[in-house]
């Protein structure tokens, strides 16, 4: 067994940097996740922290406001939504954004946007 898996890490088969970015861009991706709950399921699947920060480093900025923003749109379409959303629409959303694992500031900021509809680099 142990030369099978000195073997596989040898022919870059098994590489958990590679597996731990693969699999997180296919969950933001797909699935609008964002990096609090990636970090999470990362550190369950047993990556080491030093790549899970480094992913972080990497994903940070547009790419998790990105999926923030596809994550809203979805759920303003599944629930049939008027933008801009009143008080409690705006507290269901932000819950609905932490839920994806988003951080607040990335939440606020994504649905501040869907009141003005500008990005903050238009305004």
């Amino acid at each position: 067994v142990e030369d099978t898996v000195l073997w596989l890490r040898e022919m870059n088969y098994l590489d958990d940097k590679t597996f731990a970015r693969e699999w997180s861009r296919s969950r933001r991706e797909s699935r609008n996740w964002g990096s609090i709950k990636i970090t999470s399921r990362l550190r369950e699947k047993g990556i080491a922290q030093e790549i899970i920060d480094e992913l972080s480093r990497e994903s940070a900025g547009e790419e998790e406001t990105g999926a923030a923003r596809r994550a809203l749109d979805g759920w303003l379409k599944r629930g049939g939504h008027e933008v801009p959303l009143e008080r409690e629409g705006e507290i269901k959303a932000f819950r609905f954004l932490n839920s994806r694992g988003f951080p607040a500031s990335v939440a606020l900021s994504v649905l501040k946007e869907s009141h003005t509809g500008t990005s903050p680099e238009e305004s």
